[in-house]
């Protein structure tokens, strides 16, 4: 095989005679080709010189330190460039996913202050319809707790001047009449109690009117 180290010059035929002359120049080539390694060490570890290594192209050719340095040079940049590309990439997902749960708590607070401005609203229309549907429940019986009262007014006039005349038919009478009233108004309320709030002004003002003269008659 040819090489800058070698080249065979002669050519000998098997079985026969060759001249001394271009044997030993065979042999001068082979040891000046020799010549030209590095001096080996003696110990089996290599030379004390540097061997001329050309590129690998095969799995088996000898690579020398630049190429690997080369090599492993690139592929730990091509590492690091695909690690802070990553790096990068995770960034930006995480900021996305901060900027979408800041939208998503924007919107909740959102929907909570429209929530609550609703809550609110329905709760005034709720407060003013039960003043309204109150009063529309209530205002029927005044008229008949006006005409308890006036007849409670009737029948204490009466029983006063029963008591004070000494009559004990009118008494009667009048005791009979304030009963019968009493049972009315009672009805009256109990029928507006399950309706209306028992703290209303009005119907407080009628309650307390009732307790009164009844005591005033019994008494």
């Amino acid at each position: 095989m040819s090489n800058n180290m070698y080249n065979r010059s002669a050519s000998f035929a098997p079985r026969t005679k060759a001249r001394s002359e271009l044997v030993r120049d065979e042999f001068d080539a082979i040891q000046a080709a020799f010549d030209l390694l590095p001096e080996a060490t003696g110990d089996g570890t290599g030379f004390s010189g540097s061997l001329s290594v050309g590129y690998p192209t095969l799995d088996a050719h000898a690579a020398t330190k630049a190429y690997v340095d080369a090599t492993y040079g690139q592929s730990e940049q091509n590492l690091i460039d695909a690690t802070g590309a990553k790096a990068d990439a995770e960034a930006a997902a995480a900021a996305a996913l901060t900027s979408k749960n800041q939208a998503a708590i924007s919107e909740a607070n959102a929907q909570s202050s429209r929530i609550e401005a609703e809550t609110s609203a329905l709760a005034a229309s709720n407060s003013a319809s039960v003043v309204t549907a109150k009063e529309e429940l209530l205002s029927p019986h005044y008229a008949a707790i006006d005409a308890v009262y006036a007849n409670i007014t009737a029948v204490q006039g009466a029983y006063a001047y029963s008591v004070n005349a000494s009559n004990d038919a009118a008494s009667a009478a009048a005791s009979a009449a304030a009963a019968a009233a009493s049972a009315a108004q009672a009805s009256i309320y109990e029928d507006a109690a399950a309706l209306l709030d028992p703290a209303s002004y009005y119907t407080k003002k009628q309650v307390n009117k009732r307790i009164f003269f009844q005591h005033e008659v019994i008494n």
